[in-house]
């Protein structure tokens, strides 16, 4: 019988540790986005400081004549917010032991390893389509575009 620090770290840390940085990086986006939501309001974080939902506000009245005073401030948001959730999204991933597949190539070649798989679950790559079966993988069709 294992020990508990054992279990924890072999077996439980690496199939929750995909879910928790997803969790993680979306959380870290919606404060981004509530920030700048109560800084728009004139709620959040007062002058002198700077804060995009400020720099949001203030352009407000000059849009028509200097639309960038309030764009740029909007879409640095918009790309960083972006940028968190996608680079959690590629993390989990690179992290889950379920998703760890070495390819060969993209095309008509087999994927060579599957640590952990699922079966039943079908994956896409590029327009084919693959499904996981005891260990090996079975190419089962070809999306028509």
């Amino acid at each position: 019988m294992g020990s508990d620090p054992r279990i924890l770290f072999v077996h439980i840390l690496p199939n929750v540790l995909g879910s928790v940085i997803v969790v993680a990086t979306l959380q870290v986006g919606r404060m981004i986005l509530a920030e700048a939501s109560l800084s728009f309001l004139g709620l959040g974080v007062q002058p002198p400081h700077p804060a995009w939902g400020t720099m949001v506000a203030d352009g407000g009245d000059v849009l028509e004549s200097a639309w960038w005073i309030s764009t740029l401030p909007g879409l640095a948001i918009l790309t960083v917010v972006l940028g968190i959730n996608m680079f959690g999204d590629w993390l989990r991933d690179a992290l889950d032991p379920t998703l760890r597949i070495i390819m060969t190539s993209l095309v008509g070649e087999a994927i060579e390893d599957i640590s952990s798989p699922v079966d039943g679950a079908i994956l896409t790559l590029g327009s084919t389509v693959l499904m996981p079966v005891g260990g090996t993988v079975a190419q089962i069709g070809v999306e028509e575009a």
